[in-house]
């Protein structure tokens, strides 16, 4: 996964070597289990600030703060994000906080129903 990964970046005309460390960086720390901000990680390769993504993606400077501090998005947010980026939309679960499941258990719903 990590390695053709770095072969789009590659393929995409992201080879900057300070950006493709920072990748490989942020891919092992997911491996070892080390929380590691991956959108302020990719962020900071490319030499940006919280401004410059938010101007690329077109979101605020306010949501980037938040989606760096590890808050849930809005799923049209996160495709903006990580297309300012460059990161592959197959990857989001990487990126992202997953959101909580609101749905109850399937066997609560049978037993609801049959009270």
């Amino acid at each position: 996964m990590g390695i053709s990964y770095l072969d789009k970046i590659q393929g995409a005309g992201r080879g900057d070597r300070r950006y493709l460390q920072t990748v490989r960086q942020v891919i092992s720390a997911s491996r070892d289990n080390r929380p590691m901000n991956r959108i302020r990680a990719a962020r900071q390769a490319l030499g940006w600030t919280q401004n410059e993504l938010a101007r690329r993606a077109h979101v605020s400077p306010r949501t980037i703060h938040a989606v760096e501090k590890g808050r849930a998005c809005r799923q049209a947010t996160k495709r903006r994000i990580l297309n300012a980026l460059g990161v592959p939309w197959e990857l989001r679960d990487e990126y992202f906080v997953r959101a909580r499941s609101v749905r109850p258990a399937p066997a609560r719903v049978r037993e609801a129903r049959s009270a």
